[in-house]
C-alpha cells in the first residue's frame, strides 16, 4: 500500500513529497525527500537517482553507502524554502528513480552501466540529479548527456582537479574522469570546461592548531581558476 497523501494525487499537479503530518517521518518508503518513485507518476521532469560505485577510489572506500545515507537524512527536509521563498517540488514533478546497478568488480563495465541505465532515464528530457558514489562516475555521466544534449559545459567544485592520466598505470579511477572526458574527444563523446575552486590553508605555520590535535586549523581559502579544457 503506497503511503502517499491521497489529497495530493492530482493528475494537473506534481505529486508532492509524502505529508509528515498525515505519515511520520521515519515510517514510509526512503525516497530522497519523501519524494514519490519514478514508477508512481507517469511522467517526470527532475530524477534523482543513486550511483552506489566506489570501486575507483585510491584511499578509502564507503561512498557506495552515499545514496541510502542521502535519502535517509533528507526525510527532514521541508518542501517549502522560507529564505528563499520557493517550493521546487511544486513547479515541477521531481522523483526518486533509485539506484543506478552496477558491478563492484570490474570498473569499465561499470561505467557503461551508469552511461546506459542515465542515459535512458534523460532520453526524454529530464534533468538528473545523481547521488553518488566516488567521483568515477562523473565521466560516465557526463557521456550520457553528450549523447542526450551534444557538448556539455561542466562547473567542478572539488579540491582537486581530477585530471590525472593513469592512477596504478589504471586510465580510469575518481582521479582521472575528467582528463578522460576532455582528451579523448570524440571518441569519449564528452568535452568538459572546468572551472575548479581549491580551498587550502594559506598560513599553515600561523593558524591555531586544531583541540585535542595539535595540527594546525585554518579557515583561510584561496580561489585557484583552472584553464578552460575543451
Amino acid at each position: 500500500m503506497s503511503d502517499m497523501n491521497p489529497d495530493i494525487r492530482d493528475a494537473h499537479q506534481p505529486v508532492q513529497p509524502v505529508d509528515g503530518t498525515v505519515v511520520p517521518r521515519y515510517a514510509g518508503f526512503s525516497t530522497f525527500a519523501r519524494l514519490p518513485r519514478i514508477g508512481d507518476v507517469p511522467s517526470y521532469d527532475v530524477a534523482v537517482v543513486g550511483i552506489p560505485f566506489d570501486a575507483g577510489v585510491s584511499y578509502r572506500p564507503g561512498a557506495r553507502f552515499g545514496p541510502a545515507h542521502v535519502r535517509q537524512c533528507s526525510r527532514v527536509l521541508r518542501p517549502y524554502h522560507p529564505q528563499l521563498e520557493v517550493s521546487p517540488f511544486a513547479s515541477q514533478q521531481v522523483v526518486d528513480a533509485g539506484d543506478i546497478a552496477c558491478t563492484p568488480f570490474d570498473i569499465a563495465t561499470a561505467v557503461g552501466q551508469i552511461e546506459e541505465q542515465a542515459s535512458a532515464l534523460i532520453a526524454d528530457g529530464a534533468r538528473l540529479i545523481t547521488i553518488g558514489g566516488d567521483h568515477t562516475i562523473a565521466y560516465p555521466l557526463l557521456r550520457a548527456h553528450h549523447r542526450r544534449y551534444g557538448p556539455v559545459a561542466l562547473v567542478h567544485f572539488d579540491a582537486h582537479l581530477d585530471t590525472w592520466d593513469t592512477y596504478f598505470d589504471a586510465p580510469m579511477t575518481h582521479g582521472t574522469p575528467f582528463r578522460r572526458a576532455a582528451m579523448r574527444g570524440s571518441s569519449s563523446r564528452a568535452t568538459a570546461r572546468m572551472s575548479v575552486f581549491e580551498e587550502r590553508c594559506t598560513r599553515p605555520t600561523t593558524c591555531p592548531p586544531t583541540p585535542n590535535s595539535g595540527s594546525p586549523s585554518c579557515t583561510a581559502a584561496s580561489s585557484k581558476g583552472a584553464p578552460s579544457m575543451t
